[in-house]
């Protein structure tokens, strides 16, 4: 249910797709591989019928938006100070949104949860992208509402709230305005706090079986959570 849930959302924008990446990352570590086939396979079946069937759109939707550093990207800033060319800079920012993907499901991969990884993954295009608009931001944030990270949430919301608000600016607004800066500076001090949190929690989120257990808890229930990584006080339930 799950695969066929994120194919529809991968049809209808790609960016969808980063959310495989932790759950896949999670059942690997579970030793549940035919689930993690499944929940990849279905969504790059789409993936691959759209390219088919609806020529071009794959590659319209990357070419449409490389070289452009929308105005409250965190890029925009960067390329102020670098003078880097456009294209440079949105392959640069291509890289790093992939490799905070990544990392994101490298520091999950013991959770005994899925929401948060799942919500900070979708929410990381949106975070770190040169071209970015506040609703790439909201896609993560129901999901990290089921996770209880109200901290994450607020950095998520916040970050697509003043990104909206930027634009009030005007399209040919000053950078160097009192406000054009509050934008940037707001921009680099809240993704910095995403990655901040995103690998502060899960740290502390990873199960210790031996210390969360009590003494006197049967053991198939502790063996159950050694090895499905599950939270041991809904194991002990």
């Amino acid at each position: 249910r799950s695969a066929v849930l994120v194919a529809v959302a991968v049809s209808i924008k790609l960016t969808a797709v980063f959310i495989v990446v932790p759950l896949v990352v999670m059942l690997i570590a579970r030793r549940r591989g035919k689930d993690s086939l499944i929940l990849a396979g279905i969504p790059a079946a789409v993936l691959i019928a759209c390219g088919l069937f609806v020529a071009g759109s794959l590659g319209n939707a990357s070419s449409e938006t490389r070289g452009i550093i929308t105005r409250a990207s965190v890029w925009r800033p960067v390329q102020m100070v670098t003078g880097l060319p456009a294209s440079t800079v949105t392959m640069v920012a291509t890289g790093a949104t992939l490799a905070l993907v990544a990392w994101i499901a490298w520091v999950h991969i013991r959770d005994s949860r899925a929401p948060r990884a799942a919500g900070s993954a979708l929410s990381a295009f949106g975070m770190v992208s040169s071209y970015t608009f506040p609703w790439y931001l909201f896609l993560g944030v129901p999901t990290l509402a089921l996770s209880g990270d109200l901290v994450l949430l607020a950095i998520v919301s916040a970050r697509a709230t003043l990104m909206a608000a930027s634009y009030q600016l005007g399209a040919s607004a000053r950078v160097d305005t009192p406000m054009g800066w509050v934008s940037m500076v707001s921009t680099v001090l809240l993704v910095s706090a995403f990655i901040w949190r995103v690998g502060y929690r899960s740290g502390h989120r990873r199960v210790d079986v031996s210390g969360a257990i009590d003494a006197d808890t049967d053991q198939p229930a502790v063996q159950l959570a050694s090895e499905e990584r599950l939270d041991p006080q809904q194991t002990q339930r």
